[in-house]
């Protein structure tokens, strides 16, 4: 497998893999999740999904249940293997967002978690929605979510320090995260977390710590981004996250594209 420029991955997604799952299950109420991005898809009637950055395979379950025609896809081998344990009537592969391709066509693409997030540069963003669009049957969907930079940008400026706390069976586990502006490079931000884990009656223990670099992103740069690869825009929804707001996109690949290039 081609080795991807993506593969920058901070610890959240490799060696504490087991941390996510105990601390986003608590974070987000994966039943309303799933709720919200069904009722997207039934209207279209939809069967075949491909999901990228399926992570531990939360929403895999509730899809699988549901009869969909799934596929999960994540470029972190320690997410997959949790996400197999979880649903091990799954299909899962490892690949990145940048450089993939599918046998068979699928009617929709869901790209959640803002984890579009990790296209740092606008080549980024073409490679992923190209290879988007040559894997999606006709008329096919692009579901997604982007954290909104006229929102989040502001907020990290006054408050760079955020905790989110998680109790899982007798601890509580926690994450003290501060938020720095790279203003040379789009809207990104370099994200510093610590972790710790805290017994009852005890002082809280570090377990690790982690850095990485994200991006937000803009109603219109996204508008831009899917018009010059193919897409068009059916619906944009605004939503509150467990963090920050996000933006919803519904896109459909435009068939007339697809022509043009035959």
């Amino acid at each position: 497998m081609q080795q991807s420029k993506l593969f920058f991955m901070h610890k959240l997604y490799t060696d504490l893999a087991h941390v996510f799952q105990i601390m986003y299950q608590h974070f987000i109420d994966y039943n309303e999740e799933f709720a919200y991005y069904h009722a997207i898809l039934q209207p279209y009637h939809t069967k075949t999904v491909l999901e990228i950055g399926c992570g531990t395979g939360n929403i895999a379950q509730r899809m699988v249940t549901h009869n969909y025609q799934y596929t999960g896809m994540d470029i972190s081998p320690d997410m997959l293997q949790i996400a197999q344990q979880q649903v091990p009537n799954a299909h899962f592969v490892q690949a990145d967002m940048l450089h993939f391709s599918t046998p068979n066509k699928q009617q929709a693409v869901l790209i959640l978690g803002r984890t579009i997030s990790y296209l740092l540069s606008d080549q980024d963003m073409f490679d992923a929605l190209k290879a988007i669009y040559n894997c999606l049957d006709t008329n096919g969907l692009l579901v997604f979510d982007i954290i909104d930079a006229n929102k989040f940008i502001p907020i990290i400026q006054q408050q760079p320090k955020v905790v989110h706390t998680a109790p899982y069976q007798t601890n509580l586990y926690i994450r003290e995260s501060t938020f720095t502006l790279n203003t040379q490079n789009v809207w990104t931000w370099d994200w510093a977390a610590t972790y710790f884990v805290q017994a009852p009656n005890q002082a809280k223990q570090q377990i690790a710590t982690d850095q990485s670099t994200a991006r937000a992103f803009t109603a219109n740069e996204i508008s831009l981004f899917l018009q010059l690869t193919g897409f068009n825009i059916l619906q944009q929804y605004s939503r509150p996250s467990y963090a920050f707001d996000t933006i919803v996109f519904v896109a459909q690949k435009n068939n007339t594209t697809e022509q043009q290039k035959a």
